[in-house]
């Protein structure tokens, strides 16, 4: 897909509760703080918003700076927020993604490629070896999760789970390590290693 085709999202605010007071969007990963990786795997979106609290490390200048409301109100919130910064017209897909996932970049153009092949289809999401979707790290078609999310409202603390369930979403199944996020320390030191060895 082109820029003017899909803007992104992504998701920079939670709490980082199991990672020791560590911040993890400003952790360094291959020489770039988390935020900064998953910035740069949407380099060539039409619009950006970073969702989280203003000045995060990382965020390029062009990024629209949101916040869900209340602040620490879950990623449904926080995708609610990213799609109102977007206005009104947003561009036909919105690609979501969690700012702890290291290796987005590789998957980011796969989503798109995919969804493009599917033209039915509410979005794409990858699906680990587990069963596990990873629907924070996703391209889905704007209209359709706006109306999802304004189905689904009050938006504070639901589970991604319940607005995915509403939506006909195509899977593909990249490798596990492209797709894993980062929870606790032990995940920080293993993706750091692993970029190190390249």
């Amino acid at each position: 897909m082109t820029p003017a085709t899909y803007d992104a999202i992504v998701l920079a605010g939670g709490r980082s509760s199991r990672m020791g007071g560590i911040d993890k969007t400003g952790a360094v990963v291959g020489g770039r703080t988390l935020l900064g990786r998953a910035c740069d795997a949407v380099a060539d979106a039409g619009r950006l918003v970073v969702v989280g609290p203003p000045g995060l490390p990382g965020a390029p200048e062009r990024a629209i700076t949101a916040r869900e409301d209340p602040p620490f109100a879950g990623p449904v919130a926080a995708i609610g927020a990213g799609l109102d910064a977007l206005g009104g017209v947003p561009a036909e897909v919105v690609v979501v993604l969690a700012a702890d996932v290291p290796r987005a970049a590789e998957v980011v153009p796969v989503l798109l490629e995919a969804l493009a092949k599917h033209p039915r289809a509410d979005g794409v999401v990858p699906r680990s070896s587990d069963g596990h979707r990873q629907t924070l790290l996703a391209a889905y078609r704007s209209q359709r999760l706006a109306e999802v999310l304004a189905a689904a409202a009050p938006l504070t603390d639901l589970p991604v789970k319940r607005i995915v369930a509403m939506m006909d979403l195509v899977e593909i199944s990249p490798d596990d390590a492209v797709v894993a996020d980062i929870d606790t320390p032990e995940d920080l030191h293993r993706a750091s290693e692993e970029m190190r060895r390249g």
